[in-house]
Formats: structure tokens, C-alpha cells, sequence
């Protein structure tokens, strides 16, 4: 797993870049699944997903490509 319960990260858009406007998210949970992306889940792969907290809510089914470490932004 990329991220670990307890991790700070930052949301990343999905050219890429972090959005540094908004306040980092905490880990709270990592599996393997499919993400909450509207998309047919038949032909797509499992990929880690995470719930995150993140501006007091909790945010289930992130994909990893979404997430950053705060660590890794700076």
C-alpha cells in the first residue's frame, strides 16, 4: 500500500499537480477495490483506495492517484 493509517496527504488533480489551496487529508483506511470515479467497474482493474478525512468528512473509495504525502509536497 502507498499510504499507511496516520498519513498526511495532499489532493492532486488530475493533471497532476497538488491542489495546495486545500488542507491536507488524513488516512484513515486502505484497501484494494474501486474507486468512487463514475466509471463502469466491469472493465476496469482494482486499485488501492483509501477513506480519507478530509475537511471533517469522510471521503470513501479514494483512489490513489488522488493523494499525495504532505512530506513529498513540500
Amino acid at each position: 500500500m502507498k499510504f499507511k493509517p496516520g498519513d498526511l496527504v495532499m489532493l492532486v488533480s488530475s493533471l497532476g499537480d497538488l491542489l495546495s489551496d486545500h488542507p491536507p487529508a488524513l488516512i484513515l483506511s486502505g484497501g484494494i477495490g474501486y474507486s468512487a470515479a463514475p466509471a463502469d467497474t466491469n472493465d476496469k482493474e482494482p486499485e488501492e483506495i483509501y477513506t480519507i478525512l478530509f475537511s471533517g468528512e469522510l471521503e470513501r473509495k479514494v483512489s490513489a492517484d488522488w493523494l499525495d504525502l504532505v512530506e513529498r509536497a513540500n
